[in-house]
Parts: structure tokens; sequence; C-alpha cells
């Protein structure tokens, strides 16, 4: 679990990408996935444990076809290059898949994320009361941000906080405490935990989603806000989860920044997103097959997509929306499967691990149709639930996880309903 940890550490923490650090402008991250593999390896092979589930394979058929629609479009250098890219983070999902390979490892690693995401949530704090964060990065900020010198002005001006390397934006820094947010829940409402545990877990809710709240992120507070009410539902009763609902979410809608409440495509932001969209949709229907080539919307709009849906969808095809559309799907069916068809054949520990991880998907799947993320996050989710599923499968008799023709049926159907979705949003502007 060594090199996990330490590639958690250069996951959330950047010391590559802070300046002054020792291993600053080093690519630790390779040196630490190439020896986690060799771990990996060994650890499959004593284990006799090498299968990466269906989610593994659709994540390859997503790096090939990303190659491929950069040759059909004529682009063999940025094939190569997205292949190299993106072969690198399948690395990732491999050493996590076969060296966390328990229910009790995937606590681990959730348990060290929220260590590490707590800090950046104080980070943030230092951020919005100094207008410096500790990496000297400036706040994402306007005129009247120049003179801050409290957080009432922080949120009366309307500066955002951000990292540095992965997280060097506010919309993509939400998604660091989004990772933790089920985790925190799940331990606040858990009878066996002792009063301090739960008293410790609320502080550290309560940090995270504050961090939320200082990157101003849109994406992010649905996100959060799903999670919350995704959590009581399937943690609670239909009736008790619908009061608790209706008496928490009014509240934390209330308690949020003035930006994150604008959700309609007139405001400046939104609007620039609906035109992306836009460039996206015609661009898909030029090439519904293969698209641009992956990794070319910015390459011809010089903007952000800001959705991964979207982006797939442009750069890919329908075919490279189908298959992204996958790596998120298989893991909730089999997740949601788990804890709720098989909550009287597991222990409280399984039951747990599976709720944590659907509301983890689930709030990454939200966050990212309005927050362009494509990257670790993503496959660590992926890995982290293979790993589940795979032990899961060894205490539940005859217990299938592999993809039917009714689940394919559903993937058709969902990258149509995104599709009329985006044409909606983008070139109807029905928000």
């Amino acid at each position: 679990m060594i090199a996990i940890y330490f590639f958690l550490i250069t996951l959330f923490i950047r010391p590559q990408d802070w300046q002054g650090s020792l291993v600053y402008g080093w690519p630790v991250n390779d040196f630490i996935v190439i020896a986690g593999l060799f771990i990996a390896f060994a650890n499959a092979s004593k284990n006799k444990r090498q299968d990466i589930t269906p989610v593994g394979w659709f994540l390859f058929a997503f790096i090939c076809f990303g190659f491929i629609t950069n040759i059909v479009n004529g682009n063999f250098d940025a094939g190569t290059q997205q292949f190299v890219n993106l072969f690198k983070r399948f690395c990732v999902f491999v050493m996590f898949v076969f060296i966390v390979d328990s229910p009790k490892k995937i606590k681990k690693v959730l348990f060290f994320s929220v260590l590490l995401c707590s800090i950046l949530g104080v980070q943030s704090i230092h951020q919005s009361i100094t207008g410096v964060g500790w990496a000297r990065q400036a706040l994402h900020t306007n005129s009247n941000m120049m003179h801050q010198t409290s957080l009432m002005d922080f949120h009366k001006y309307g500066g955002r906080s951000f990292w540095i390397g992965l997280w060097d934006g506010p919309n993509v820094l939400c998604f660091p405490f989004l990772f933790c947010i089920p985790f925190c829940l799940e331990n606040i409402f858990r009878k066996k935990n002792k009063s301090l545990q739960k008293m410790t877990y609320t502080v550290i809710f309560a940090l995270l989603s504050y961090g939320i709240c200082l990157t101003k992120s849109r994406g992010g507070f649905i996100a959060f806000m799903c999670i919350v009410a995704m959590f009581f539902i399937v943690r609670f009763k239909a009736r008790k989860a619908l009061i608790i609902c209706l008496l928490v979410l009014p509240i934390i809608y209330n308690s949020v920044p003035e930006r994150m409440k604008v959700l309609n495509s007139e405001e400046k932001s939104a609007h620039e997103r609906t035109w992306t969209w836009e460039q996206a949709f015609y661009m898909a229907k030029s090439n519904p097959i293969f698209g641009i080539g992956k990794g070319q919307f910015r390459v011809q709009t010089e903007y952000f997509s800001h959705s991964n849906y979207v982006e797939n969808l442009s750069e890919m095809g329908f075919p490279g929306l189908l298959i992204y559309l996958s790596l998120l799907y298989w893991p909730l069916k089999n997740l949601f499967k788990i804890f709720n068809r098989y909550r009287n054949k597991l222990n409280d520990e399984f039951l747990l691990m599976s709720r944590v991880l659907f509301l983890t998907i689930v709030g990454f799947a939200v966050a990212t149709t309005f927050v362009l993320m494509e990257l670790d996050i993503l496959y660590i989710l992926c890995a982290l639930s293979a790993s589940f599923v795979l032990s899961a499968k060894n205490h539940i008799k005859n217990f299938n996880f592999n993809i039917s023709f009714n689940d394919w049926g559903m993937l058709v159907a969902l990258t149509i309903f995104i599709t009329i979705g985006i044409w909606l949003i983008a070139i109807k502007e029905i928000i």
C-alpha cells in the first residue's frame, strides 16, 4: 500500500507542481506507477486474482478508440500523444485494482484521501483570507478583491479558491472535496462508530463542504446536493429520506454564495458553456462515428468544453460517448445491486463501502456534466469499484457482474438521451 499512499500524495497535494519543493518538475507520478505496477503484478500472481472486470476492458477500449479517432481524422501525432497519456492512466487503474484488493484496503485509501483533502480544505481557507495560497497562487478574483482582508470580503466580491497541478482551477478543485464527502457522511451516520469518531467526521465534512463553497463551482454544488440527497435516499426508508431532504436541501441552498445559485444560461460563464456545447454538437453532427479526434476540441475552439459528456461526443462521436458512459454505468449498476439486493447476505462493512463508492461515482457523474475532469480520479474510481465488486463476488453466490444485452440497450438509450439533452440546452436554449 506504500505505493498507493505516495501516489495519493502526488495526486492531491501535488509536491511535483509546488515551486521550491525537492521534487518540483520531476515526473514522480510515473516513477510511483512503474514501481506500483511491479507490486501489483506480484500481488495479483500471489493472490491468483488477475481479472480487471468489464470496466477495465471498457477503459482499454476507450484508450484505443481515442487513438483511432485521431488516425481517421489524419492526425497521427495527436493520436499517439493521446494514447500515451491515457495509457499512463490505465496503468494507474491496474495498479489500484491489483494492490487495493479488499474492502479493508479500499477503506484505507478513502480514509487517507480524506486526510489529504482536508489539508486542501485548510489551504483554501488560508487562500480565501490572505488572497494567496500556500503555493503562492493568487485567487481567481476581480478588481474589488485586491484589498480583501476577511472571509466576508471574499464572499462579497467573489474570489474563488484553487490549488496547483490538476487542481489549478476553482471548478476542478471541487473534485477532491466531492471525492471524500460520501465517506464522511457514511461515518457520521454509522451506528457502530463512537461519538468522538462521528464528531471528527462531522468537522471534516464541514471543512470539505466549505471547501466546495470557496471554489464557488456551480457544477460542484449541484453534485454535492445530489450526493447528499442520494445518501439519504439509499440510507433510509423513502418517507424518512423525503422528509430529511425537504428539511436539509433548502438549508444548504440558502447557505452557499450567490454565484453558485445562478444556474441559467444568461449568466456570462454559463453562456460560454452553452456556446461550447453548441460547437461540440455540430462537431459530432459532422462526424457522428469518429468525431473530430480525441483531445482536439480545445485545439479547434481554444475553449474547454466544460463537460466530459459533451467533449467525448464531439471528439469521439456516439461510440466514444457510449464507451465513456459504460465506465460509469457498470460500477453504478453493480454497486447498487450489491447494497440493494444482497443487503442481508453481506456484513455492515461491505454495505457501507458499496454505498460510499456508489455515491462517489454519482457525484463524479453529476459534476462532470458541468466540469471537465477525465484524469486520474476517474481511473481510480473505476479501479476501486472493480476491486470491490470482485471481493463481493467471493461472498455472493452466482453473482454476475458482466454486461448483458439489456445493459447495452440501456447504454444506447443513455447516449441518445444525453445527446438530446445537449441539443435542448445548447441549440434550443431551454435553460
